[in-house]
């Protein structure tokens, strides 16, 4: 059922994941869980052997994979930017996929890329002017802006050389030279932009400058005029020794957004040195991903800080670590996460000449699923959990729960002001869950949801042998003395 949403999103349906205990009031017995995503056996997509990005797209009902291939070819460097002379030349080419987990290269026919005209999947790209960035890097993580009316710009791409790229179907790109989001060259991680839906504006994710390995938001209402950089995330005092912060790709996630977070471990023995860059940045290390979270897209927070992702066996694409571009929710409800597996570490330039000299990548797109809001739940430590919400108004009759227990027992109760169970809403009168379900709804012997609709109450949870995601319900957040949102 759809809601009219007022001014402060009240009827917004709101998801509470168990990240943390932002919104919990007392547990007993409970531990907090971080899964690992799970790999899907199928082989590496090794085409992509540049960043890739994935989305399903509804209108065509179709997983659709932008990808950057290396290619045999030298680009020469110029003055200045010896770290530019790359010893194969990028290309950004496209793929689709029926169930998100097979992926074919796609011939759209018709002219592409004038650098790579033996390649029908290459995207159709006009030519730039000037040397790099122009010639080779054109965009980063392409973004299907739902609420876009102009059919020509459906599709958009933050570009590392300044302009804004569109694109009516995914295929053919024009740079939108009055979109100018950034100088050239000024951040050189994973490029990303989102529109927020709390603040209404478009963001931008990237470093505050080139190499420097933080990660900083940029915004904008209409595309033209854009905000300052700020930094939202840096390495801090529980991240180990030298960490930097390598990257950061944000999704929308319902009611929240999630993170993927790229660790950049870097060694201690290694001279700052690098020709390429006059010594000033180390560029070895593994890089790795991990959980971050935002209540509003500005403010973020890490996760447990492990991977999220697990590294494969030696020599394997993921042995030497992961750099996680998409997170794509499916029809069917299983989350997707899409990464580029390395074979390599960072930095290492000899190793991918020696790899292309055999006619391999040290980079492919690899694919792992996560159950729906599993990037944490609760479970007992032993015998019966117990968790307590703050404070609640619901607005609809629609509270569901995601729960895990094939072999034991979920049950709600609601609580009012004096802390004491709503009359007909106890444990007692609680129809108990078990199985398996991601929304299932909660059930009273003989009472109604209806009866609590603009009622304070909290959520009580007593479960056993089951673990706890999410539970999702239309409702003002009011624990405190003023309605509160999380933005």
């Amino acid at each position: 059922m759809d809601y009219e949403q007022d001014e402060k999103g009240a009827f917004r349906m709101k998801t509470f994941l168990f990240l943390d205990d932002w919104m919990i009031e007392a547990t007993r017995d409970v531990v907090r869980r971080w899964p690992q995503a799970r790999p899907v056996d199928v082989p590496p997509f090794t085409e992509a052997n540049n960043y890739g990005s994935v989305i399903y797209d509804p209108l065509v009902q179709k997983y659709r994979m932008w990808f950057g291939r290396f290619l045999t070819g030298k680009i020469p460097a110029e003055k200045n930017e010896v770290w530019l002379d790359a010893p194969f030349m990028k290309g950004f080419f496209h793929a689709e996929s029926e169930d998100g987990y097979h992926f074919e290269s796609k011939p759209h026919g018709g002219p592409t890329d004038a650098r790579f005209p033996g390649a029908g999947h290459s995207l159709k790209l006009p030519p730039r002017p000037g040397g790099w960035p122009h010639k080779v890097q054109m965009f980063h993580r392409p973004f299907l802006d739902e609420r876009e009316t102009d059919d020509a710009m459906r599709y958009k791409a933050p570009s590392a050389d300044g302009p804004i790229f569109t694109s009516p179907d995914g295929i053919t790109w024009t740079p939108q030279e009055q979109m100018q989001w950034i100088k050239p060259l000024d951040s050189d991680t994973f490029l990303s932009m989102i529109f927020n839906p709390l603040t209404e504006r478009y963001q931008f994710f990237c470093r505050p400058g080139n190499l420097d390995r933080r990660m900083a938001t940029i915004e904008s209402e209409d595309l033209r005029i854009f905000t300052e950089r700020r930094v939202i995330l840096q390495s801090d005092v529980l991240d180990p020794p030298l960490h930097q912060v390598y990257g950061l790709v944000p999704f929308w996630y319902e009611d929240l957004f999630i993170g993927l977070f790229w660790d950049n471990f870097v060694p201690n023995t290694e001279k700052a040195e690098d020709v390429n860059l006059g010594g000033r940045l180390k560029m070895g290390g593994i890089v790795d991903t991990s959980l971050a979270y935002s209540y509003d897209g500005r403010h973020w927070l890490r996760g447990p800080r492990t991977p999220l992702l697990p590294r494969d066996e030696m020599p394997n694409f993921g042995w030497a670590g992961h750099y996680a571009t998409s997170v794509v929710m499916g029809p069917d409800n299983v989350l997707r996460i899409y990464s580029r597996a390395s074979r390599l570490e960072h930095g290492d330039v000899d190793g991918q000449r020696q790899m292309f000299e055999r006619g391999e990548g040290e980079g492919a797109m690899r694919v792992y699923t996560m159950r729906k809001d599993g990037f944490a739940y609760l479970e007992p430590i032993g015998s019966w959990a117990f968790v307590q919400t703050r404070g609640l108004v619901p607005q609809a009759a629609d509270l569901r729960i995601n729960f895990r227990a094939p072999f034991g027992t979920v049950k709600v109760q609601l609580t009012g002001e004096d802390a004491k169970p709503l009359s007909g809403f106890s444990f007692d009168d609680c129809i108990p869950l078990t199985g398996d379900e991601l929304e299932a709804p909660v059930r009273w012997k003989e009472k109604s949801l209806e009866e609590v609709i603009g009622k304070w109450l909290r959520l009580e949870f007593e479960f056993y042998q089951a673990e706890l995601y999410a539970y999702r319900w239309h409702c003002h957040v009011h624990y405190a003395l003023d309605e509160k949102e999380r933005f």
